[in-house]
């Protein structure tokens, strides 16, 4: 019985009909990530997180606690954490929504101002009113939802940590130190452990960064008498995390309460302060951490 060389086959095929199936192929391996990418995120997420919290799996370890112990007590930090941070933003936000009616009057007064500046200019303010960009009821309901959005996501996260036990057993036993010898083979595990590292390296830096951020965010907060500085320096730490986009997340519902607690000329200062102390210590100060950590 002979077979035929598919390459061979491939190759004969005209090149319009390739690119027809590549294209195709693009096609199915897309729809299929997207069907399973509540999933797939999730075990993303959980495998991270293994990654991160290896070395404290690993500490414990060598502290002659057993492998199923070390697992628990790293997860029930982890899970402590996660929910005493949640559970503070809540209730922060909370603080936030009896403050809420009083910023819609304030909403209302900003609006009709800037109805008023508009109409400066010969454009009409009443086709502004469909945008209801600054309806208090809006950004209301819109805060409610990303709270209850939040507090869903809690079920979620038991799954996202059951997988994260099964990662971090895993991790445990093959991170597991090793003679030299053992790591001169350069197999796939030592390159997946060297790899996880640059992880650690990563996320730890990123964490040294935002906490020199939300320190600097205490500080010009306390002077500028800005409300929830708590609230802002979880938020900040959290979106830090974020590539570029992450400080402009921050930024923005900060810089919208300094408007309807103080003025429009503190949310600037407050805005241009805030972007000068990230761009120095993302342009400037993490490269120089990043170079001596790599």
């Amino acid at each position: 019985m002979s077979f035929r060389n598919p390459i061979a086959t491939v190759r004969g095929v005209p090149w319009l009909l390739r690119l027809l199936l590549a294209l195709a192929s693009v096609v199915i391996v897309t729809a299929g990530i997207r069907t399973v990418a509540p999933v797939l995120s999730s075990f993303i997420i959980a495998l991270l997180l293994a990654q991160v919290l290896t070395p404290v799996t690993l500490w414990l370890t060598r502290r002659k606690l057993p492998l199923w112990l070390a697992v628990t007590l790293t997860l029930l930090s982890a899970f402590a954490l996660i929910g005493a941070v949640v559970a503070f933003v809540v209730s922060s936000l909370g603080d936030l929504s009896d403050r809420l009616p009083e910023y819609g009057r304030r909403l209302v007064v900003l609006r009709e101002d800037l109805y008023l500046f508009a109409a400066g200019f010969g454009i009409d303010g009443t086709r502004l009113h469909n945008l209801n960009l600054l309806d208090a009821k809006v950004i209301a309901g819109r805060s409610a939802g990303i709270v209850a959005k939040l507090v869903s996501e809690l079920g979620h996260m038991f799954f996202i940590l059951l997988i994260t036990a099964l990662f971090l057993i895993e991790f445990a036993v093959v991170f597991a130190p090793r003679d030299r010898s053992d790591r001169a083979e350069r197999t796939f595990l030592i390159r997946f452990g060297e790899l996880t590292g640059d992880i650690q390296k990563y996320m730890g830096i990123n964490a040294v960064v935002n906490l020199m951020s939300i320190t600097g965010l205490m500080i010009i907060m306390l002077i500028m008498r800005i409300p929830f500085i708590a609230t802002w320096m979880v938020l900040s730490f959290f979106l830090g995390f974020i590539p570029t986009l992450g400080g402009i997340l921050a930024l923005v519902p900060m810089v919208l309460v300094t408007l309807l607690d103080q003025s429009l000329e503190r949310a600037i200062i407050f805005a241009v302060i805030y972007g000068i102390l990230n761009f120095f210590l993302g342009e400037i100060v993490k490269p120089k951490i990043m170079e001596r950590g790599f």
